[in-house]
């Protein structure tokens, strides 16, 4: 069988229409990867407290606390987990950016973590419910 110069050329075309798509996939996973990874916040195991004396070692590693009040000017794990959860920097101080995200979001200029889930329940379950 004989393929002619045309039919080569198609298939030259083709090849390489598939080579520039495949391209643009392989760019847009390792760019998905790099937004993951810079967005990326350890879970934190929960700690218990111990008494002086006890003769138990604490467990290492931060722990979140849930309840703290976090405004204009907080710092901390607290606020690395609501900038995560509001998909901004992630840099631990909240400042402008964060707060101009969460009048956005929640509509309030503090809260908690605790509060900012539950104001998202709400919502959502209020969205479901029209």
């Amino acid at each position: 069988m004989k393929v002619s110069n045309e039919d080569k050329a198609l298939i030259g075309v083709g090849g390489a229409g598939l080579l520039v798509l495949y391209l643009l996939w392989r760019k847009k996973q390792n760019e998905q990867k790099d937004d993951e990874l810079a967005n990326y916040v350890p879970e934190l195991e929960e700690s218990t407290p111990t008494s002086i004396g006890s003769g138990s070692k604490p467990t290492q590693g931060a722990t979140l606390d849930r309840n703290k009040l976090l405004k204009f000017g907080s710092k901390g794990l607290e606020v690395r987990e609501l900038q995560r959860l509001l998909n901004v920097k992630i840099d631990g101080d909240f400042g402008k950016i964060t707060l101009t995200a969460l009048q956005n979001a929640k509509g309030v200029s503090e809260t908690s973590l605790n509060a900012f889930a539950t104001i998202l329940k709400k919502k959502l379950r209020n969205h479901y419910q029209k």
